[in-house]
């Protein structure tokens, strides 16, 4: 049930990007970011605390919604850092399919409840 709409929502989303980017002769290219460094599971701690995360929440941005709501969330039931992010899922876009799919694994935390 959730699947078909995501994909159409994907489809449309990138036809809007590439018609935007192709018609837009001003945009540069941009740099593909090289994947990041996975740490040791054993010495990976959090980089943030409950009280960082509550500052970020406070500026309210564009193109945040997600994870302002998701933060929300996790501030509302209790949640500790670790219970989202770990040593593969960092608090950092990821961009290696590795990553990605560590990443993918926490959306059950929200989307499942």
């Amino acid at each position: 049930m959730f699947l078909g709409p995501a994909l159409v929502t994907g489809r449309i989303a990138g036809r809007t990007v590439a018609d935007v980017v192709s018609t837009d002769v001003s945009r540069k290219p941009v740099a593909v970011v090289p994947p990041l460094p996975v740490s040791d599971a054993g010495s990976w701690e959090p980089a943030l605390t409950a009280d960082d995360l509550e500052g970020l929440m406070a500026l309210k941005r564009d193109g945040y919604w997600h994870f302002e709501r998701s933060h929300d969330l996790a501030l509302e039931r209790g949640y500790e850092c670790e219970f989202c992010h770990s040593a593969q899922v960092p608090f950092a876009a990821v961009n290696d399919r590795q990553g990605l799919l560590a990443q993918s694994q926490v959306c059950g935390n929200c989307h499942g409840r």
